[in-house]
């Protein structure tokens, strides 16, 4: 029955979700306290919103296990969920692993941990209030907020007892060399944090065999600006108000793991288009394709990454036909493009390029990885039956250890030093501070002043390529995009990065399940509902010196588009539009 609209509750999601959403906060606190140090208040203090927050948890995990008994009677078999379109089956049986949190301790009385930054997380015992609360915040938005495409997904995992610790996954976007690979890297958060960027190291790179990229060193260095690794002076690029984890991730992905590889070494742009340049592109591309289904596919299948070994294998499984489409026209690439593996290209990856300049060889080794990339598709089962939210098994495994809470509760003991851990009035201060409403829009009179040095280093590498001048007029640029489908929502990703003044969004329509296959902005809880009201909130997380807002007339005439002020933008992008509309 259609109550109308002005009937309509806000609010539409259920309650087993909200209160999923809660706990994930509640963890987080627990976690935040498992950390701090003693101080003289007395135990009453950390009691209540310790206990709280266990009984948040408690109650979740049976509200989880009841509600998942109850759907699995009426819940579509296996059978049928994997009839769906990929984008569709994608989403529904990755969502709930594209964020969760894991043991990454090299055994369990080990201080050691089997992540790149051991050493750096050992020597920090312990942890500022300042960054446990801004990674608190990060986590709540980050777990709703990754990426959960088929043509582009990022999965993380944080440490079950240092939520300063992390691991991701980023897969190879469609169409690029790096496609449908899972690349693992490590994250840490040191004390400085989040006045310094994150450190963050590539881990797949096949024990330092491969290059993947001009930004991707051999020795997992991760080339960004925005991480400060790249020029001396690059720690101006993190902005400890507005930058933030997924900003980094997507940039990697975005940015870096592009189709243009050979045009991310600094100061080669201006080969793009030229024959030369385009010959020591492809044969940059060729070994990361090669590298990519070795150690990105065939070894994350016969050995994925701990802790994302069921979101892996069915990333594999479910778009095997799908991969294997697609390096099989690298193949045809193999005779059809002239590859050169000379200058920058064997400078960085010189045993690769002895192999491949020999006529005829990169088809045929290429050709011989397909073929085993085909075999461990082969060895890969299908997936079982399970909730559509969270398999109660892997919420288990997942979620920090709980104690049974009653009225005798003891508060949670620091097993270094045997003390028990209290909450100040300082820690109940900021807590109230964690943002509770998912991916709100932090407000910024920041602009890309092109003359400020500091905006001049954050941009620096895209001034290389396009010039002062054209960044300069990017940057007092309005732009308007009409339409939110999967080219307007890649297109505004794509400006927001690169920068301007202004970029405001305009649809009418309303999200439907056939836009969560090409629209990474919006999630399951947006059908229904605008598309570019909440698209707006999301391009904003990318990058604060953009200011984004959302354009609510329909453009469908002369009267709405002379309310929108049309003019007074630089580019006005159409996407979706009839010819009629397109005519006004």
């Amino acid at each position: 029955m259609d109550i109308g609209k002005e009937y309509e509750p806000n609010q539409l999601e259920p309650v087993y979700r909200l209160l999923d959403k809660l706990t994930g906060l509640a963890e987080i606190f627990l976690k935040a306290l498992s950390t701090e140090k003693d101080d003289a208040k007395s135990l009453d203090e950390s009691r209540k919103p310790k206990e709280l927050a266990e009984k948040i948890c408690s109650t979740n995990k049976i509200v989880q296990k009841t509600v998942s008994e109850a759907l699995k009677k009426d819940e579509e078999s296996m059978t049928d969920i994997l009839k769906l379109p990929l984008p569709e089956k994608y989403r529904k049986l990755l969502s709930p692993l594209r964020f969760g949190y894991m043991d990454m301790k090299s055994s369990p009385s080990s201080t050691s941990y089997t992540h790149y930054y051991s050493y750096n997380i050992s020597q920090e015992t312990s942890i500022e209030n300042s960054k446990i609360i801004r990674l608190a915040q990060e986590i709540a938005d980050l777990s709703n907020s990754l990426p959960n495409d088929h043509t582009n997904a990022i999965f993380v995992r944080v440490d079950e007892s240092r939520v300063d610790v992390m691991k991701a996954i980023i897969c190879g976007a469609s169409n690029t060399p790096y496609a449908h690979g899972c690349y693992e890297y490590d994250l840490f958060f040191d004390s400085r944090y989040p006045n310094t960027p994150p450190k963050c190291q590539l881990v797949t790179t096949g024990s330092g065999a491969v290059r993947f990229n001009p930004n991707l060193y051999a020795d997992g260095k991760v080339c960004l600006s925005l991480l400060g690794t790249w020029r001396g002076n690059s720690t101006e690029n993190w902005d400890a108000k507005f930058s933030t984890i997924l900003q980094v991730l997507m940039s990697i992905q975005a940015i870096i793991m592009s189709e243009e590889v050979y045009y991310n070494e600094p100061g080669y742009e201006h080969e793009a288009g030229t024959t030369e340049g385009e010959a020591k592109n492809e044969a940059y591309s060729n070994i990361v394709r090669y590298c990519n289904i070795q150690y990105a596919m065939i070894d994350q299948i016969t050995s994925p990454c701990k802790g994302f070994e069921e979101a892996i294998r069915k990333h594999f499984f479910l778009k095997r036909d799908e991969i294997l489409e697609e390096v099989k026209e690298w193949l045809v690439y193999a005779d059809e493009n002239k590859a050169s593996y000379s200058s920058l290209v064997e400078c960085h990856n010189h045993s690769w390029c002895q192999k491949f300049k020999e006529d005829g060889k990169y088809k045929s080794m290429l050709k011989e990885i397909i073929e085993k990339l085909e075999n461990a598709f082969k060895g890969l089962k299908e997936p079982t039956l399970e909730h559509e939210l969270k398999a109660v098994t892997e919420a288990e495994q997942t979620a920090k250890p709980e104690k049974k809470a009653d009225a005798q509760a003891q508060p949670p003991k620091d097993a270094s030093k045997g003390k028990a851990i209290k909450a100040t009035d300082e820690d109940n201060k900021l807590l109230e501070e964690v943002d509770m409403e998912d991916n709100d829009v932090i407000g910024t009179n920041q602009e890309i002043n092109i003359n400020d040095d500091q905006v001049k280093d954050r941009w620096s590498r895209y001034i290389g390529a396009m010039g002062i001048d054209a960044v300069a007029k990017q940057a007092s640029a309005k732009i308007l995009i009409y339409g939110l489908g999967g080219l307007g929502a890649e297109i505004a990703k794509n400006l927001v990065l690169a920068g301007c003044k202004e970029l405001t969004l305009c649809d009418n329509q309303v999200a439907t399940y056939r836009d969560l296959s090409s629209n990474f902005f919006l999630g399951e809880s947006d059908i229904g509902k605008n598309r570019a009201e909440y698209c707006v909130k999301k391009v904003q997380q990318l990058n604060y010196y953009v200011k984004v807002t959302r354009c609510e007339e329909s453009l469908s005439d002369e009267a709405s588009c002379e309310k929108a002020n049309l003019k007074d933008y630089s580019v006005v992008i159409v996407t979706e539009a009839s010819l009629d509309t397109q005519k006004v």
